[in-house]
């Protein structure tokens, strides 16, 4: 099983915290900062500033709140002086399970925080990020409202990113909400360099072909880790994330699908998307769109599947209502039974017999480039 952090956000926080043999904690500073680390991991969450104990250098609080504190029990593995000096220090924390037998370990996560002096703070010490550290000698570009920061070997393109400013313009002006006054996007070389940007010299990641570069959002801190140079700046899709973040509804059908009709998936257009799907179609004909939409359907390109199915609804919504229908989307119920009723809706089909029909013969009208797809000339309601 690859744990990825869609599932793993499904476990719950960490029940246990230990040092290990290499951890002295009779040792004043890593005695405290041990104590800091266990408290906090009691409940990490963005309201760690307020409870103390992370760092106001990190405004935008801890950046693994997505990826680490999974309810897997956590192990210290050092804390050790960044410099010469006592005023800071770099902890490796390891998340780990184990197998049925017990015998087997499975890692989640190794992370790297940082512990800074703090004399007025509860502990005498502050939690901090890794990105600043890791990235301070980044080379940076501005365009509009992004900061680009470029990792070592990959070199600014200011077409590509001012192809992404006016494209972040673009979907604020289209969606009527205000786009974030500024957006940092790490330009990598994979998703296994800018999880290490993050402080994450571990988490697991999906395997086979396909799979060596990637994109991902942190909406919330409005940050866009791009780990594929042949979209750098342009990673269009995340952008749409960092844009709307959590306004997009519709669950993981739209939440996905929406950004995949804007912006593609993995430098892919929306078009080859709908190809994979009646692809996706023709090799499990057994699957339903029911089926995908509850999450009840297996198989390595279910995801995909998932996510082409959602584009392929957003642009029949926008043949049949133009922008202003694309921009009610953002209310869609966001479980599987108040999502397909919503389709079933906007798309003016009486039954989920229609609905299934429609999915199947849109996939095949769309992978075969028709001009239009067969959805009902007029919306629902209208």
């Amino acid at each position: 099983m690859v744990l990825t952090a869609s599932v793993l956000n499904a476990q719950t926080p960490v029940p246990k915290v230990s040092p290990s043999f290499g951890v002295d904690t009779t040792l004043a500073d890593v005695g405290d900062i041990y104590g800091l680390v266990r408290a906090y991991l009691a409940k990490p969450d963005t309201s760690a500033a307020a409870r103390a104990f992370w760092s106001t250098s990190d405004p935008e609080g801890d950046l693994h709140l997505r990826f680490a504190y999974q309810g897997f029990p956590a192990t210290v593995l050092g804390v050790t002086s960044v410099a010469p000096g006592d005023s800071e220090y770099v902890i490796k924390i390891l998340y780990a399970t184990t197998d049925d037998s017990g015998r087997q370990v499975m890692p989640v996560a190794l992370q790297r925080l940082y512990a800074v002096r703090a004399p007025g703070a509860r502990f005498g010490w502050l939690l901090s990020n890794a990105l600043r550290r890791t990235t301070r000698s980044w080379p940076m570009h501005r365009a509009g409202r992004i900061v680009f920061h470029y990792a070592p070997a990959q070199s600014p393109d200011p077409e590509r990113a001012a192809r992404a400013a006016a494209f972040v313009d673009s979907v604020a002006a289209i969606f009527a909400v205000a786009p974030p006054a500024r957006i940092d996007c790490y330009v990598t070389a994979s998703p296994d360099e800018y999880l290490r940007a993050l402080g994450l010299d571990f988490f697991p990641l999906p395997s086979g072909r396909g799979t060596a570069t990637g994109g991902q959002t942190l909406a919330d801190q409005h940050i866009v880790l791009s780990g594929d140079p042949a979209q750098g700046e342009a990673y269009l899709h995340e952008f749409v994330h960092a844009v709307l973040g959590r306004r997009i509804g519709g669950g993981a059908l739209l939440g996905e699908g929406l950004p995949v009709w804007f912006g593609g998936s993995k430098g892919r257009p929306a078009s080859d998307m709908y190809k994979l799907l009646a692809r996706f179609q023709e090799s499990q004909p057994d699957v339903t769109l029911e089926a995908l939409v509850r999450g009840d359907a297996g198989g390595p390109r279910a995801d995909d599947a998932l996510q082409a199915t959602g584009a392929l609804y957003v642009e029949a919504i926008h043949r049949r209502g133009g922008f202003p229908a694309v921009r009610a989307l953002l209310g869609a119920p966001n479980d599987a039974e108040g999502l397909l009723g919503s389709m079933k809706q906007h798309l003016a089909l009486r039954d989920s017999q229609a609905l299934e029909s429609w999915w199947r013969n849109s996939a095949r009208a769309a992978a075969g480039g028709a001009a239009k797809l067969p959805v009902p000339e007029k919306p629902a309601g209208r």
